[in-house]
């Protein structure tokens, strides 16, 4: 029985740790890029950073999809169809905020 439930508890943890919630990313040249309060902070396959306003996924075609609410969820029903608290939209640079150095 203990098997299992680790086997299952497992399983679960793959899928939940598959969400994207990041708050900060570095981009291929070494910058911290991080996301807008509540939001999510994504590498792009080039190495660029893109941000949502709140939590996003990133489709089976590479588009990232985040809620255009802050700190909104974003979920995917049985036939494959993107929800998104307060509408969706596409991760954008505009979202992110490039870290700076203490002075």
């Amino acid at each position: 029985m203990k098997k299992i439930f680790a086997l299952s508890f497992s399983f679960l943890l793959f899928f939940v740790n598959f969400s994207y919630s990041s708050e900060c990313e570095t981009t291929a040249t070494g910058k911290i890029v991080c996301a807008n309060g509540g939001g999510t902070a994504i590498k792009t396959n080039t190495g660029d950073v893109v941000c949502g306003l709140g939590q996003c996924v990133i489709t089976n075609t590479g588009s990232i999809v985040c809620s255009k609410k802050m700190s909104g969820s974003v979920t995917v029903n049985n036939i494959g169809e993107i929800l998104c608290v307060g509408g969706c939209e596409y991760a954008s640079k505009n979202n992110c905020s490039v870290m700076e150095k203490f002075k």
